[in-house]
């Protein structure tokens, strides 16, 4: 979707116009809080740049899933849970069905998109400044029940929905299952990509899929999909050992060298790692600078870093009234990879419920354990 040209706006009509008027000059009052112009707004997903590593077993079982459910790809932050959902919406179209995607990552990116999509599903203007006022209706109501009249097969991703009271009726839950999140109707699917994996906090009819670390395998094929010169694959391979083989720092790091290989330094100027080797050891003394420099990602789009994710994770965890996450974590990262004693963090209790540790009732656990 485009921004209308100023001296031509009859080349862009349709509903493409009529969301972007919804996006931009509709001012209403949702859940308490005034919300201004969003600004340009697409809801149409973005293609991939690169093949998919090591999700294409989830990827196959999500197209597949039938019609009428709800699923949830969750994980930690960087594990790409936006990734596996541009692949299956990418296929998704190629296979006729209409999809969105809506980005709740935070309440005014997802009041936009929200009114977007009920635009280019037919709502009226008029009508959706009412239901979204609560004038008339309810404003959830008002898009489920234009979702209903859809014929066609349909994918709707909504991306980022680590709040999950964004998500939920007012003064409700999202397992209540009458707020933004719904169980869709039969031509249509949801998927979810949340940072949240607690069965209880969706619902037993939503289906959570957690993602783990990439394969040592696919791994090494993301690196080398995105820096195909920078070494041989065993040095790729090491690199991304020492990445936890997460694919957001594979990726920024990937992207690092392929741009550093395009760019040659200044004379006088030290060089900058431009192999899986030099990488790999310079993340020991430059570690954050390395995975948050602008080198390790795309020039048109806006600066993220790549430690930052975790932020996100720290504050959502304060939000939820654990605020000793972060000093403590802090902390921990003071012993580096020092053996710490898990009794001495943990209680036996959470050890003991938690599948990392594989406790059985009144076996006590080993003193100390990797960071």
């Amino acid at each position: 979707m485009t921004a209308p040209h100023s001296k031509q706006p009859s080349i862009w009509i349709g509903a493409d116009r009529d969301a972007y008027a919804a996006a931009n000059n509709l001012h209403v009052h949702h859940h308490g809080e005034n919300f201004g112009p969003a600004g340009q707004v697409s809801i149409a997903p973005r293609q991939l740049a690169y093949p998919v590593r090591g999700r294409q077993g989830l990827i196959e079982s999500l197209l597949t899933a039938p019609p009428g459910t709800v699923h949830v790809v969750c994980g930690c932050g960087g594990s790409g849970k936006t990734t596996v959902a541009l692949a299956v919406a990418a296929e998704a179209r190629a296979r006729g069905a209409e999809v969105w995607q809506l980005s709740a990552v935070d309440a005014a990116t997802f009041d936009a998109h929200l009114r977007a999509l009920a635009v280019r599903l037919g709502v009226g203007i008029e009508r959706l400044r009412l239901a979204w006022s609560g004038s008339v209706g309810d404003a959830p109501d008002l898009v489920w029940e234009a979702l209903e009249q859809r014929t066609r097969p349909w994918l709707l991703i909504v991306d980022n929905a680590d709040d999950l009271g964004l998500l939920a009726g007012a003064g409700g839950h999202v397992e209540d299952g009458n707020g933004w999140i719904r169980r869709p109707p039969t031509p249509g699917q949801l998927l979810i990509t949340s940072r949240n994996q607690n069965p209880e906090a969706w619902g037993a009819w939503v289906r959570l899929h957690p993602l783990n670390v990439l394969s040592r395998r696919a791994a090494t094929e993301l690196l080398l999909d995105r820096a195909p010169t920078a070494g041989v694959e065993a040095q790729a391979a090491s690199l991304g050992d020492r990445l936890g083989h997460l694919p957001l720092l594979l990726h920024q790091a990937g992207l690092y060298l392929s741009r550093a290989d395009r760019n040659p330094p200044w004379p006088g100027v030290p060089r900058c790692p431009r192999t899986f080797g030099t990488y790999r050891i310079a993340l020991d003394a430059r570690l954050n600078e390395l995975l948050d420099s602008p080198a390790g990602q795309p020039s048109h789009l806006p600066h993220h870093r790549a430690t930052a994710t975790w932020e996100v994770t720290l504050d959502l965890l304060a939000k939820r009234r654990l605020g000793h996450t972060r000093p403590l974590l802090r902390l921990l990262a003071h012993f580096g990879d020092a053996p710490i004693p898990y009794t001495e963090v943990l209680p036996y209790s959470a050890l003991r419920t938690s599948p990392l540790f594989q406790l059985q009732h009144g076996e006590v656990p080993p003193r100390c354990g990797g960071r």
